[in-house]
């Protein structure tokens, strides 16, 4: 009997070691954020970090800020299911002074309370697992019950892409070098399929007019706080949107708008007119930009920002 029980110690104890202490990639493309997480880690200060969902991943030339404002650039955005809240937690150890980081959550995202969804969970976990045990799995048996299926569900996705993975080792995504660029933005190969304007994901969507909660604006500011402390700056950005879906819209983006000028204690840069484009310049959703929109939008960012940059010695230098 204790031999049986000295097995299954064994067996438990080498399912929850496996995902963490073995040096083969994932078959998940969430996975991705161990990618990213190792490029902010990696990446020399001052550096601009952008943070949102996957607007941001495949809507950004993160390039094109590189050039022009003469800095790193680390894209860290995957999708929305990661949330804003979780990350910016994982980026912090590894903000410098000099840093910027700017937040652009899709408007969903928004309403969402910024969160992950129970998607994202056991990938936070790769990620991060110290952080996600003490975040996101309770002391009690629903938290273990939790962390085990997790847990499971992490070994099998590595064993999956075990034959793949027999003449190499890495970490993170085993397509993360097809699907993701050196700043961390989604490369051509990756993108998403291009629709008619009318066949476009989530068109009609009216969003409820409710303010962020408070909790929500605590945490931001509080990461802003902490961030300054090391010499980070933080901003907020709008996300991309279309013209004719905006008017539908109006009055709860006028009033997100205002809530944010008023309890956020990060500067907003422009407005939710200052990203808006016709439905001709987005991919599959409204919430995705062709190349051509990214590009403009990547620019009207980078207008924003550089005026910024005057009291920011490391940056402006550099500029």
């Amino acid at each position: 009997m204790l031999a049986k029980l000295a097995l299954l110690a064994c067996l438990v104890t080498a399912t929850l070691m496996f995902p963490f202490y073995t040096q083969l990639p994932y078959s998940h493309s969430l996975s991705l954020i161990i990618n990213k997480l190792d490029l902010v880690r990696n990446t020399p200060s001052p550096k601009v970090v952008f943070v949102g969902g996957s607007g941001t991943y495949s809507g950004l030339d993160s390039k094109l800020v590189h050039k022009e404002m003469k800095c790193s650039a680390v894209n860290m955005a995957v999708y929305a299911g990661f949330g804003v809240l979780p990350i910016l937690p994982l980026i912090e150890p590894f903000l410098r002074a000099g840093d910027v980081v700017v937040i652009v959550p899709e408007y969903g995202l928004i309403h969402s309370g910024l969160k992950n969804t129970e998607k994202s969970r056991k990938w936070l976990l790769a990620a991060s697992p110290l952080s996600a045990l003490d975040r996101y799995y309770p002391r009690s048996a629903e938290g273990l019950r939790y962390l085990l299926i997790d847990l499971a569900d992490l070994s099998t996705s590595k064993l999956s892409i075990l034959p793949q993975s027999l003449f190499g080792t890495s970490k993170g995504y085993h397509k993360s070098k097809r699907v993701m660029n050196e700043f961390g933005d989604m490369t051509g190969e990756a993108q998403f399929e291009d629709l008619p304007s009318d066949k476009l994901l989530d068109r009609g969507i009216a969003y409820a007019q409710k303010p962020v909660d408070a909790n929500v604006i605590k945490e931001l500011n509080r990461f802003t706080q902490s961030a300054a402390r090391v010499g980070c700056r933080v901003f907020f950005v709008f996300a991309a949107f279309p013209e004719g879906e905006y008017e539908m819209n109006r009055a709860a983006f006028d009033a997100l708008y205002s809530q944010l000028r008023a309890e956020l204690g990060i500067p907003v840069l422009g407005t939710p007119y200052d990203f808006l484009y016709p439905y001709e310049y987005f991919q599959d959703s409204v919430n995705h930009l062709s190349a051509q929109g990214k590009t403009l939008r990547t620019r009207k960012m980078i207008e924003l920002l550089k005026p910024r940059l005057a009291d920011n010695p490391n940056l402006a230098e550099r500029s």
